[in-house]
């Protein structure tokens, strides 16, 4: 018996250090190991490095090792030499304490010691692209003719800055290279046959392989100006939109309107990608104030939100992110006529946004908490004579948990104050239909008073019955009655 148990013993010890190790199963060789004593020593000493803190147990981080170690043998052979190191914070904590690791996996770019976060994707290739961006200069220095055509003439997009001197447009054009780096290429000259040869002088381009290939922008350069010129001009008329470019689009600020289709991929199946594009394109050109976008349905699980099974073949959404509103067109054949349509109808207010809600619930008794869905928002939380607090919370949030029994009773104490609503909604099942109203992160409370509904205020004090009457009495529109 004592035999079995020693044995057991020692096969639990076997799995625990397999599973401690399991973030260093993955082939390897080219990332650096660091640990607390050599890694001032490695980090400050390089150029550029891109440092992964993780732990050995983290499921994110066993998922991201595998793409780190290709980007590491791939930007080995870089030049120059990009190095990518890691570091296993729960053995060597001074460092990750140091740099404020909080999660894992935390990366973070290091120029001569300097931290930075890393902002780019987290598979092989796109650490890649955005470690290249981020190693080199922000704007490539073009020195003759050859080397102008040599750029333009490759297929991706880049901007252009044309000047005669290193003057004041010049420094302009250069700090925006510097903070959007990491999103998009950059190269400039002054020399005059490129000039010549460009056909440009004292301009800012954008030259693209595709729509009409150059835009200049308008006006006297200036950083910000410019910054978000680029950012509404860079995108193609109809593009692929895809995890590591969502947020371009997003930043266009203006609403995308998304076909959802399978094989979508503009290198493994160009051809079905194309006729797609090709289409969306056609529709485009007529339709302003869109950005119109074909994605592959894998890349987006989020057909939930949209009312979708996932089954639905070639399916039109449109996502307005400043209303937070959205729409869905699903069951009809994919085809320029359809998309145009679809977004003639938007533009012209015909659709109605599409909403995720759970069931209508009974309504509240005095004393209760009001439970809010997607359909009675409006209704409950934007109801002018009211003061409300509402909660919106995930069922599975263990915060969301402790804080019911109190919340119920802050309800119970409240039932005589007829102008005070207390409220919850599921925001993992039900949409928030108003822009000014977001759920970051469970519970969120937010206060919606009866003269000011636009404006929520967040609250941010003790979840405790007393606190949340007394800030309550301080921020209410209509006054509590005195007993």
């Amino acid at each position: 018996m004592a035999r079995r148990l020693s044995a057991l013993l020692v096969l639990c010890a076997v799995l625990l250090f397999v599973g401690a190790r399991a973030a260093d199963e993955v082939d390897d060789p080219d990332v650096i190991v660091l640990t607390d004593k050599n890694f001032d020593s490695i980090v400050n000493s390089a150029e550029i490095i891109l440092v992964e803190f993780y732990a050995p147990w983290c499921g994110h981080c066993k998922h991201l090792a595998p793409e780190y170690a290709k980007a590491a043998t791939a930007l080995k052979s870089n030049d120059p030499p990009i190095k990518l190191a890691k570091l296993d914070a729960t053995e060597h904590p001074g460092a990750a304490g140091k740099y404020e690791v909080r999660g894992y996996p935390t990366l973070k770019i290091f120029r001569n010691g300097q931290a930075s976060d890393y902002q780019g994707p987290r598979e092989a290739n796109g650490i890649i692209s955005y470690m290249k961006k981020q190693a080199g200069p922000s704007s490539v220095e073009i020195k003759d003719a050859a080397k102008w055509e040599e750029i333009t003439s490759k297929d991706e997009a880049i901007v252009i800055g044309y000047f005669t001197s290193e003057g004041a447009a010049f420094k302009e054009f250069m700090a925006a290279a510097n903070t959007l780096r990491d999103k998009f290429k950059f190269a400039h000259s002054t020399n005059p046959a490129v000039l010549d040869k460009a056909g440009y002088r004292e301009a800012v381009v954008l030259h693209k392989p595709y729509d009409e290939k150059t835009a200049v922008f308008p006006g006297t350069v200036k950083s910000s100006a410019l910054e978000e010129w680029i950012y509404k001009t860079y995108l193609p008329l109809a593009g692929v939109i895809t995890r590591d470019n969502l947020e371009l689009y997003q930043r266009r600020n203006q609403p995308v309107l998304r076909v959802l289709s399978t094989n979508i991929d503009e290198k493994k199946n160009k051809k079905q990608t194309d006729y797609y594009l090709n289409r969306l394109r056609k529709a485009a050109k007529d339709i302003t104030g869109l950005s119109f976008t074909v994605a592959d349905k894998s890349h987006f699980g989020d057909h939930d939100r949209f009312g979708l099974t996932g089954e639905e073949k070639d399916a039109l959404v449109i996502e307005d992110h400043a209303k937070n509103q959205k729409y869905v067109l699903a069951g009809e054949k994919f085809s320029t006529e359809a998309v145009k349509k679809f977004a003639q109808d938007w533009k012209d207010g015909k659709l109605k946004p599409h909403i995720k809600t759970e069931a209508r619930p009974p309504k509240a008794k005095k004393g209760e908490v009001a439970v809010v869905t997607g359909e009675t928002f409006n209704e409950v939380v934007l109801d002018s004579k009211k003061d409300v607090l509402i909660e919106f919370y995930a069922p599975w949030c263990g915060h969301c948990k402790t804080l019911a029994p109190k919340y119920d009773k802050l309800a119970e104490e409240l039932k005589d104050v007829e102008s005070v609503v207390i409220a919850k909604m599921d925001a993992t099942a039900n949409d928030i239909p108003h822009s000014g109203y977001e759920a970051r992160g469970y519970p969120t409370i937010l206060f919606a008073p009866a003269n000011n509904k636009d404006r929520p205020v967040k609250y941010e004090g003790e979840r405790e019955v007393k606190a949340f009457k007394k800030w309550l009495k301080e921020k209410a529109s209509i006054p509590f009655p005195k007993k």
